[in-house]
């Protein structure tokens, strides 16, 4: 009897099949490895993400809180690019002393090539502002991670962390400060990099005030000194602190509008200064005056 051929793969056929069968698993697992690594990235970078706005955010309220010590007029101590300094209210029952601030630094760590940390120091506020050649720095008291990702110094033209409306060397202009964090695990993989920013109006700050008056000759030499045209910025009450003459005004010259009476002869010209005081002790330049006596 004889036997029917047998159909099947050649031992050749079955290792072809087999390469190809390798090579299409081979480009579904990169496939699926190149997905869950770009998901985890996404994952990552959506929780750096979260957690820097909320940095951002808890900045924008503790800048809304600055508040100006005794003598100081701006909450700011040091505003560079990527380094701020300033001092905030203590949270009740952790006054640091009679004045109940703290101070606080935000600064950027950028020693990785590609991506930063932002850090957040505080300590009990003392005359001498601490070292800030390190972020973050040993002289503060506490120090916490606000942010991971911050690629500011890896990104564009470097833009800077802190943002200034006015010249940061003279901090007395400082104004509204804005905040921009550009968060990433890696600038040269995608997903795309995020851009977070912020601006805040500092409210509590203590600008000297402007003295001005006028005076006016009433006759019988008598002359009517009004204040009326000094001014705070905060709109502070003022004290006046009157000159007249060459000397000091008698105790009893006081107050925003004073009738004087002038001992000099009719026709001599007198002389008379100002300057105002707010209830934080800034004191504007003084103003001077000279009227005719009549």
């Amino acid at each position: 009897m004889r036997l029917r051929d047998e159909a099947g793969f050649t031992l050749t056929e079955l290792l072809v099949a087999m390469g190809l069968m390798i090579v299409v698993l081979s480009a579904t697992l990169t496939t699926l490895d190149s997905f869950v690594r770009t998901n985890q990235r996404n994952v990552t970078l959506n929780d750096m993400r979260e957690t820097a706005r909320t940095g951002v955010d808890k900045l924008a309220l503790e800048l809304r809180n600055a508040g100006a010590r005794t003598n100081q007029q701006s909450p700011v101590e040091r505003a560079g690019p990527r380094d701020l300094v300033f001092d905030d209210v203590e949270p009740a029952g952790a006054g640091s002393g009679v004045e109940s601030v703290r101070r606080v630094r935000y600064c950027l760590d950028q020693s990785s090539p590609k991506t930063g940390k932002l850090w957040r120091q505080e300590q009990a506020w003392t005359a001498t502002l601490p070292a800030t050649s390190s972020c973050p720095h040993a002289s503060y008291g506490t120090q916490k991670l606000v942010a991971e990702g911050i690629v500011n110094h890896a990104v564009g033209a470097n833009p800077p962390v802190f943002s200034y409306d006015a010249d940061p060397t003279d901090l007395t202009q400082l104004t509204t400060i804005g905040t921009e964090l550009f968060v990433d695990t890696d600038v040269d993989r995608s997903p795309a990099t995020t851009d977070l920013s912020t601006s805040v109006r500092i409210r509590n700050r203590n600008r000297p005030p402007t003295a001005e008056f006028s005076a006016t000759p009433q006759g019988n030499r008598h002359v009517l000194l009004n204040a009326g045209a000094s001014s705070d910025p905060e709109g502070q009450q003022l004290e006046y602190d009157w000159t007249c003459g060459a000397g000091a005004c008698p105790s009893w010259v006081d107050g925003q509008v004073v009738d004087y009476q002038v001992a000099l002869p009719a026709g001599a010209g007198h002389t008379f200064g100002l300057t105002v005081k707010d209830p934080g002790d800034l004191t504007s330049p003084s103003v001077t005056r000279t009227v005719v006596v009549p």
